[in-house]
Order: C-alpha cells, then sequence, then structure tokens
C-alpha cells in the first residue's frame, strides 16, 4: 500500500468522520492514489466532539510521520 502510495504523482488527503460498525465516533485520515482510497489511521473520538483545534495535532503527527517513514519495515519514500 505504502509503496502504490509513495509512486503516486498526485495523492489526495482526506479527513472523514463518521460512525462505525460498533456505532463509535471515529475519525479516519484517508490517502487516495487515481484508484484507490486508503485508510490511514482511525481514531476513536469517545466523547470527544472533531474540531480543527483539539484534532490538528494528531492528524499532523500521523501524516508527519507517513511523510518521514516511520512506519518501520515498509520502506516508503
Amino acid at each position: 500500500v505504502f509503496s502504490k502510495l509513495a509512486k503516486s504523482q498526485y495523492p489526495n488527503v482526506s479527513i472523514d468522520e463518521r460512525t462505525d460498525i460498533r456505532k463509535r465516533q471515529v475519525l479516519n485520515i484517508l490517502m487516495s492514489d487515481s484508484q484507490r482510497s486508503y485508510c490511514l489511521a482511525l481514531r476513536d473520538l469517545e466523547d470527544e466532539t472533531a474540531t480543527t483545534e483539539n484534532l490538528a495535532s494528531w492528524v499532523i503527527t500521523e501524516l508527519y510521520d507517513l511523510v518521514n517513514a516511520r512506519y518501520i519495515g515498509y520502506g516508503i519514500f
């Protein structure tokens, strides 16, 4: 998955809040290439409301880890 995304010339990052199959509010970070979307991270919001202020740090950290290839063993970028 990560090698496919690394080769994508124009990747797209989306943040999506939804209810999962267990009726929990979750936040997804999705990354898409020209063919598919992949879930990069998932956060259970529990009683937290998804706002820019309280979730920005988490989103930035997850994307920073991806860009800097900190997903050990995947050899991205």
